[in-house]
């Protein structure tokens, strides 16, 4: 290296510069590392102070947050206000089921016995008018229900207590009463051989125990503080309760959610954080410090010496790329940079222009090479084969405007008769939106295979892709169910096209109805599903927006019209022909216009038993 060289030339005259370079680097360094110090303690304290009132105020919110979305399990059901008073009086007389089977059991047998068909939109005035047993079989249905998702909220959120009651009054005498609860897998209810209270329990109050739910049973408003269980900011084994109130559908408050959370995780994070900024500002305080060290050496001690040998050598060897290499290394923000500059710039331009060529090429390849790797591992995560089933016949096909798109479709069995649709658009293009489109298309058939209600599976979708969703995209989704012995299917629509329907021996007419909102956006979302019943020889054409919003070169959208223009002109061909027939008559209408969209569609024709096609 040339600095080594500069060492040992015998030339120069370097009998002072150690003491030199060793009396500059010790009275700039000793001031330098006393004001870190004092900077470095005088940021602890403040961050101290800073994460000590974020962990005051995510105490209060953490807890609010939970127990209102508790207070929303309950107001989704419309005839709370006749739930609450009938299990308060009739406790006794319910079966207490709380396994996922029984609570299924139970609802189908309401909704066999009763006809309704979604025991969350019954409404007070309805249930009244069934004889006692029907109303029984609802409060029972209701309340298994709801026990089971306090138990999910429990355990997904390591609640301590999650739990519902209002406060009653008995021979002048105050009790709290306890209705729906939550646990834990290893913990029971009294009903169970366990500790934990479920409905009917009684408590004694005694006024002042717990002043903020007092506030909240006589206001019926959600607070902005807590009920504590310690005295100290730092107590591991405290507690923080936080109540919402239960509204009915008038309005009226009917009782209060509450959760309980223990202070052992807050505080575990907020000390982490500050022994995790204490070890970056220590490592980053050491490499500022060897920064300096090696600064002064190059800079204050050797510049001199260092372009003296320079110039000299040059002027023996003529080495241009040597002398460039050691003018460039000089950096004195003075009189000597500027000569050094002034000397090589020609050179040092001309090498910078070839190297950034040489740079710019290679990482355009590299970037087709990686898009086009995408797109062949985008490609492979579509199904490609297509059932041969004497129920249906299925054809589906996407084609990505881009290298990779945003769009996707999947079909999958969730058991020998029942088959799932699937399709979706993401909003963004490019990489970051296939990236998002892969992630929604793994976790839409992942948690589907686990089986549960579509409003359960959307829901649970949703939360995932907001948690991982960086670049603020999303995602609309159409999704069925199809029984392909008896056509009955189970539909839902976040955000997405309305699809078309064919009815045997009809023409293709859209589907209109209510739509669900976007997914991997608004964390909370509820989505809901319909039915519907497919006959033999009904067909389904659903897509993405890429095909009604394809333009031609008059800014022209090839529309709904022009979709079933082409569906009802090939409505007998099989389901290949008919994308395919749909794919040209696009390709036809932009008249060779790049498309700027996806275009994603799949057809699904309805047999049945019928072995005649």
């Amino acid at each position: 290296m040339l600095s080594d060289k500069l060492t040992n030339h015998e030339n120069l005259d370097l009998l002072n510069t150690s003491d030199l370079k060793k009396g500059i680097i010790n009275q700039f360094i000793w001031p330098l590392i006393a004001f870190l110090v004092l900077i470095t303690t005088l940021e602890g304290l403040i961050l101290m102070g800073f994460f000590m009132k974020s962990y005051m105020e995510r105490r209060r919110d953490n807890a609010l947050e939970i127990a209102c979305y508790t207070s929303e399990i309950f107001e989704d059901y419309s005839a709370m206000e006749w739930l609450v008073p009938y299990w308060h009086d009739h406790y006794n007389e319910m079966r207490y089921v709380y396994d996922s089977e029984g609570v299924g059991k139970l609802e189908s047998e309401f909704e066999s016995r009763s006809g309704f068909g979604n025991i969350r939109k019954v409404t007070a005035e309805q249930i009244e008018s069934y004889p006692p047993d029907i109303q029984l079989l609802y409060a029972e249905a209701v309340y298994a229900r709801c026990s089971r998702k306090l138990d999910k909220i429990k355990q997904r959120f390591g609640l301590i207590y999650s739990y519902s009651l209002t406060m009653d009054v008995q021979d002048d005498k105050e009790y709290l009463f306890f209705y729906v609860t939550g646990v834990k897998s290893d913990e029971k209810r009294i009903s169970q051989g366990g500790q934990v209270y479920e409905l009917g329990v009684k408590e004694p109050y005694t006024r002042g125990d717990y002043t903020v739910f007092e506030e909240v049973w006589a206001t019926g408003i959600a607070p902005q503080k807590f009920d504590s269980m310690s005295d100290s900011l730092i107590d591991m084994e405290g507690m923080v309760h936080m109540y919402a109130p239960v509204h009915d559908n008038n309005g009226n408050m009917v009782m209060v959610s509450a959760a309980t959370l223990s202070l052992r995780d807050i505080i575990t994070d907020i000390i982490l954080m500050v022994i995790a900024v204490f070890a970056v500002m220590i490592v980053l305080m050491f490499l500022v410090l060897m920064w300096v060290r090696y600064y002064l050496k190059k800079v204050v001690v050797m510049p001199v010496h260092k372009e003296q040998y320079i110039i000299e050598t040059y002027g023996e060897d003529r080495n241009p790329d040597k002398a460039i290499e050691g003018l460039a290394s000089i950096r004195t923000n003075n009189e000597l940079e500027s000569l050094a500059e002034d000397f090589s710039r020609m050179i040092t331009g001309l090498e910078q222009y070839k190297s950034e060529l040489l740079t710019m090429t290679a990482e355009n390849e590299r970037t087709k090479t990686e898009l086009s790797n995408a797109a062949q591992i985008q490609e492979a995560t579509l199904p490609a084969a297509f059932p041969n089933r004497p129920e249906f016949e299925l054809y589906a096909m996407m084609d990505p405007a881009k290298e990779v798109g945003g769009d996707f479709y999947d079909f999958f069995f969730l058991d020998g008769e029942h088959l799932m649709l699937l399709i979706g658009d993401v909003s963004g293009k490019g990489m970051p939106g296939a990236l998002f489109m892969m992630s929604a298309k793994a976790l839409l058939k992942t948690r589907a295979l686990q089986g549960g209600a579509f409003s359960e599976i959307l829901s649970d979708v949703n939360e995932q892709l907001c948690d991982i969703n960086k670049y603020s995209l999303f995602v609309t989704v159409w999704m069925a169910v199809i029984n392909i012995k008896t056509g009955n299917g189970i539909a839902a629509n976040a955000g997405h096209t309305d699809p078309l329907l064919k009815r045997a021996g009809g023409k293709y007419e859209f589907l209109r109805y209510r739509h669900d909102p976007i997914v991997g956006v608004l964390p909370g979302s509820r989505y809901s599903a319909h039915t519907f019943l497919l006959y033999p020889g009904d067909s389904i054409f659903v897509y993405t927006d890429g095909v009604p919003e394809a333009v031609n070169e008059k800014n022209e959208l090839f529309g709904e019209e022009r979709i079933l223009s082409v569906l009802n002109g090939n409505q007998d061909m099989n389901m290949k022909t008919l994308l395919s027939s749909v794919r040209e008559g696009i390709d036809e209408f932009a008249a060779g216009l790049e498309a700027y969209d996806d275009i994603t569609m799949i057809g699904f024709r309805f047999f049945g038993n019928d072995k005649e096609r």
